[in-house]
C-alpha cells in the first residue's frame, strides 16, 4: 500500500510536519488505539501551509466545491495578532499577540 502526500514545490518544513502528523495518525489507526485529533497537530499543519483551512479533498462521494480556496492561492499561515507599532528608523515592530510564538527547529522532527 502507499499514501501520497502532495508536496510539490513545498518547503522542507511542510514535508517534515505533514509526514510527522500523517504518520502519527496512520499508526494510531492501525494500533486500534483511541483516535483523537490533537489541536496542536491541526495548528502545526495550518502554520506550514494553509489556504483557508482544511477540506475533505476528493474523499466524499459528491464533488468538493470548496477544494480550492479562490481568495488566496498560496500560504496564508495562521493569525497570531496585530502590529501595534512600527519604528522605521530602528526597524522595530511591536506586536499584540493572540497566540504564543516560538522558534522551532524542524530538522529535529
Amino acid at each position: 500500500m502507499s499514501f501520497k502526500v502532495e508536496g510539490r514545490l513545498k518547503s522542507p518544513e511542510y514535508v517534515a510536519v505533514v509526514t510527522r502528523v500523517y504518520r502519527k495518525y496512520i499508526d494510531m489507526y492501525y494500533s486500534n488505539s483511541k483516535f483523537e485529533i490533537d489541536q496542536k497537530d491541526i495548528d502545526d499543519l495550518r502554520q506550514v501551509f494553509n489556504r483557508g483551512n482544511f477540506s475533505s479533498g476528493h474523499l466524499d462521494i459528491d464533488a468538493n466545491r470548496n477544494l480550492v480556496y479562490k481568495e488566496k492561492q498560496n500560504n496564508m499561515g495562521i493569525y497570531i495578532g496585530n502590529v501595534a507599532n512600527y519604528n522605521g528608523s530602528k526597524g522595530h515592530i511591536t506586536l499584540n499577540l493572540n497566540e504564543m510564538i516560538a522558534v522551532r527547529r524542524f530538522h529535529n522532527l
